[in-house]
């Protein structure tokens, strides 16, 4: 029983494997497409018709194929290029850093968008109702 386990995990790992590369493939494929689209559109003004909309398709095979594989190699999505290699101490100043700057960055927003609201409370704005037919 513990084989069968066994090869059945190896064979579903695999098959988690080959998904992750499917994604790798849409993601090599949002990439020519994109660039053909911009090529067409500057060269011969004639885009690839639904580019956009092939692109956002393929958007979902990109983020979410690779999910399963990464939690069977009981790993956490993250990027860490620049910091892998810096020591511990380094890394915990810069996520304290960016912690920081990414709190200011979302008081600003705030602060801009209370004020946007109480621009248009205060001049009486509001939204067209418009009955649907």
């Amino acid at each position: 029983m513990r084989h069968a386990f066994r090869k059945l995990y190896d064979a579903y790992a695999k098959v988690l494997l080959w998904v992750a590369m499917l994604a790798g493939v849409a993601t090599f494929a949002i990439m020519c497409l994109i660039f053909a689209n911009a090529l067409l559109r500057k060269l011969f003004n004639a885009p690839i018709p639904a580019s956009l909309e092939i692109t956002q398709a393929l958007l979902v095979a990109v983020i979410m194929l690779p999910f399963a594989y990464t939690q069977w190699r009981r790993e956490h999505v993250n990027t860490v290029f620049f910091t892998a290699h810096m020591p511990h101490t380094t890394q915990r100043i810069l996520q304290c850093g960016f912690q920081v700057v990414g709190f200011l960055l979302f008081v600003a927003v705030t602060y801009g968008t209370f004020h946007y609201a109480l621009r248009s409370y205060n001049i009486n704005e509001m939204a067209d109702r418009k009955s649907v037919v």
